[in-house]
C-alpha cells in the first residue's frame, strides 16, 4: 500500500488504517506500507508516531527508491524496516556498469544482514535477472517479468500460481 509524505505526517493516519482494517475485517500482517525514501527524510515526531503505531498493528514497512534520496542507514534500523526496494536506477544497465553493480550488490548484502527483505525494481532482462538471483535477491520487479495487469488478469495469474505450486512434484 503506497503512502505519501503527506499521509504520513498527519496525526492519526495510524489509528485511521487500524480503524479500516477492522471495519473490513482484515488482518494488518497482511499489509506492507510503502514509503519512499524522500518521505522518510522528512521524519518528525508525528511521521515517527504513526510509524511506530502501524508497526504495533502489525504493518510491514517497505523502503521504496532506496538510495536515490537522502535517507540515513539509522533510519532502516529506527524504523523497523522491513523490505528495502532498490531503485531502478541501480538495475538497469546493470550487466555494463560496474559502479552499480557495486552498488547493488552492497545494498542486497545490506539487506541480508539487517534481516529486510531484498527487492529489485526495473528488472528488464533474463540477464540481469540472473544476476540479481545469484546475489540472493529475494524479490523482483520489473517488465522482464510481468507488465503492468488489470485486477482481473493479476487474479488468473494468482490462480496459474497456485495451481503449479499446489501440483505434486514427481521423484526423479
Amino acid at each position: 500500500m503506497n503512502v505519501s509524505a503527506l499521509d504520513l505526517c498527519q496525526e492519526g493516519f495510524a489509528a485511521h488504517a487500524r480503524k479500516l482494517i477492522k471495519k473490513y475485517n482484515l488482518s494488518a500482517k497482511q499489509f506492507t506500507i510503502e514509503v519512499t525514501e524522500t518521505s522518510i527524510f522528512q521524519s518528525n515526531d508525528t511521521v515517527l508516531s504513526n510509524v511506530s503505531q502501524l508497526h504495533q498493528a502489525g504493518f510491514k514497512l517497505s523502503i521504496d527508491d532506496f538510495g536515490v534520496g537522502y535517507s540515513s542507514m539509522q533510519n532502516l534500523v529506527s524504523l523497523q524496516t522491513h523490505e528495502l526496494k532498490i531503485d531502478q536506477f541501480f538495475v538497469m544497465n546493470l550487466l555494463d556498469d560496474t559502479q552499480k553493480q557495486t552498488l547493488c550488490h552492497n545494498m542486497i548484502n545490506l539487506s541480508k544482514e539487517l534481516e529486510i527483505t531484498s527487492v529489485a525494481e526495473g528488472i528488464e532482462s533474463a540477464g540481469i535477472l540472473r544476476l540479481l538471483q545469484n546475489w540472493n535477491c529475494q524479490i523482483g520487479q520489473g517488465y522482464f517479468l510481468h507488465r503492468p495487469m488489470s485486477p482481473e488478469h493479476y487474479l488468473d495469474l494468482l490462480k496459474e500460481v497456485d495451481a503449479s505450486l499446489s501440483s505434486p512434484i514427481n521423484d526423479a
